[in-house]
């Protein structure tokens, strides 16, 4: 995990900073600006190693929101604050991809969350599904992305609050988080399903 906490420039920080000419007056994000910097160099050097590797490697590579940067900031490289729904969904659509040292087909994924990414690097890495990735491969073509906010909703083409969710959606979040509380929690957890 990498560039996921506080932004405060400090002493050994400082020389990590890049200067944002457009956006001035946003330490935070200047440093994390040159943190993502220092990521990317680190990733070429990542990847050029596993390139060399004779075993296959797969590699996920993915971030789960914006970083929590000063919102004025946000305010400012958007021109508008995240007040609704459909804005503060915005922070959360994030890049992400899964690099192989062997011949992979590229896949485009319009739209997706973090909860079904484990089955893009199953079917890239050719390993069946167990009972609860088919699960969510199923609950994929329902609802293609959810997180804290809510849910996409191919019923009604948007993302909704969960309050919101109704018909099949309503049921398949129902059983998604009994699952996921089974999974997670119980004592009693179904060896079978995971």
């Amino acid at each position: 995990m990498q560039n996921h906490s506080g932004y405060i420039p400090d002493g050994k920080s400082q020389k990590l900073q890049v200067s944002l000419k457009q956006y001035p007056g946003y330490p935070d994000a200047e440093l994390y600006t040159g943190l993502i910097r220092e990521s990317d160099k680190a990733l070429k050097y990542l990847l050029h190693y596993f390139e060399q590797v004779k075993e296959k490697v797969v590699i996920v590579f993915y971030g789960d929101h914006f970083p929590g940067l000063n919102k004025h900031f946000y305010i400012d490289l958007y021109g508008k604050n995240f007040a609704t729904l459909k804005d503060r969904q915005k922070l959360y659509k994030v890049p992400f991809f899964v690099w192989t040292n062997y011949e992979s087909k590229s896949v485009d994924v319009p739209l997706t969350s973090l909860n079904y990414l484990g089955n893009y690097v199953y079917k890239v890495a050719g390993i069946e599904f167990p009972a609860y990735n088919r699960f969510l491969n199923d609950m994929q073509q329902q609802i293609p992305a959810m997180n804290s906010w809510g849910f996409y909703s191919t019923e009604h083409h948007k993302f909704l609050n969960y309050n919101y969710a109704s018909g099949k959606e309503k049921e398949m979040l129902q059983e998604y988080r009994f699952l996921q509380h089974n999974s997670i929690f119980d004592n009693k957890r179904n060896k079978v399903f995971f």
